[in-house]
């Protein structure tokens, strides 16, 4: 989990949630519960990460419209880096999946 956790930081850090999403959506993809806890975790973050990847996607449609200051633009990303970053940090609240990772 501490490689997983290293790459996603690193994705993160130098500002590509979209790949940092993907990265985590594809990890979760792999992951085949065993238990019905296991499975009530990968439908938590799936669920998680999907709410994420919206907010990325209205982001950027934001950015592309235009109108939209670049200030908001920015908080709105570091607002989302921080969300996959609790999620990271967080990932011991799900012990079947942390397994895994």
């Amino acid at each position: 989990m501490l490689e997983f956790a290293r790459s996603i930081e690193r994705t993160v850090s130098i500002n590509r949630l979209e790949q940092a999403v993907e990265e985590f959506q594809n990890a979760l993809s792999k992951f085949n519960p065993s238990n019905l806890a296991g499975t009530a975790e990968q439908k938590e973050l799936r669920n998680l990460l999907a709410t994420t990847s919206q907010r990325l996607y209205q982001t950027k449609e934001m950015e592309m419209r235009g109108g939209t200051a670049s200030d908001v633009i920015q908080r709105e990303r570091t607002a989302i880096s921080n969300q996959i970053l609790d999620l990271i940090y967080g990932l011991d609240r799900y012990p079947e999946v942390s397994r895994f990772l």
